[in-house]
């Protein structure tokens, strides 16, 4: 299990993304920064930096897509039985944070007690929208800082 650590740790950070909205134990994400008083969030220029594979000082959402999808390895990991979809019994499966039942209720938007690969998709394009706050296709570091939270190690999989 230690051995996973540094991959699961991996692809926490790649998966800020994902795309997958605030952190259980955080309000929605606005798009906006913080208001005064209130903790950072989002993602800072290093991680903007891994994500921007072109080097232009964007990230692209074929970008965020891409970083994101390294989390594939992870929902993988998650499907047990191989059926493609994380059963609720799956995700509470795994060392638990104290919101990660509410984590997989905002995940499984259809309700039916599975996350599929489309969920978390739709999950991680929603994120880069919030993220996205003058809708240019692009997110630029200001827009990265002020972004959704990351999710936590056991928020995965995004």
């Amino acid at each position: 299990m230690r051995a996973l650590a540094p991959l699961a740790a991996c692809l926490i950070l790649a998966n800020a993304s994902l795309a997958l909205g605030a952190a259980g134990d955080q309000p929605p994400a606005t798009g906006q920064p913080p208001a005064a008083g209130q903790p950072q969030s989002g993602m800072g220029p290093r991680m903007m930096m891994d994500m921007d594979a072109d080097k232009d000082g964007v990230v692209t959402r074929e970008e965020f897509l891409a970083a994101h999808s390294r989390a594939d390895v992870r929902f993988a990991q998650l499907d047990v039985n191989k059926d493609g979809s994380i059963t609720r019994d799956e995700w509470l499966a795994e060392p638990a944070g104290a919101n990660r039942a509410n984590r997989f209720k905002q995940l499984d938007t259809n309700g039916d007690g599975r996350i599929t690969h489309t969920e978390l998709d739709a999950s991680r394009n929603a994120r880069f929208d919030a993220m996205d706050s003058d809708h240019d296709g692009k997110l630029a570091t200001s827009e990265m800082r002020g972004g959704p939270m990351m999710p936590q190690q056991s928020q995965l999989p995004d």
